[in-house]
């Protein structure tokens, strides 16, 4: 069924990118359910999302005063992967001070 697929295709894949996993999750849950409540479909995108982007995405999901729609998301978590693609080390080692863990980038 669509709904299984939905669940099953859940993950961003290595080296997919973020437009074509947000592409592929909102095709697939238009499929599920056209009326599908916005707030899932933001769901199923944060849950999938690749484990170095899901944090901080889901960090700046939550300071937002709306609820955040699908095109929030995609705003928010394509800006972090910019930021992540850029500069994978400086921005790995800063995120991660907020755990208490401090790494430090190698030169």
């Amino acid at each position: 069924t669509l709904k299984t697929q939905l669940k099953e295709r859940k993950q961003q894949q290595p080296g997919e990118t973020l437009i074509a996993y947000y592409d592929d999750i909102l095709d697939l849950c238009k499929q599920v359910d056209n009326n599908i409540p916005l707030h899932m479909i933001v769901d199923y995108l944060q849950d999938g999302l690749r484990h170095e982007l899901k944090i901080h995405v889901k960090r700046q999901l939550k300071a937002l005063n709306d609820e955040p729609t699908p095109t929030m998301f995609s705003k928010i978590a394509c800006d972090e992967e910019e930021l992540y693609i850029t500069t994978p080390q400086l921005y790995f080692a800063l995120f991660t001070t907020a755990t208490g863990i401090l790494f430090a980038p190698i030169s």
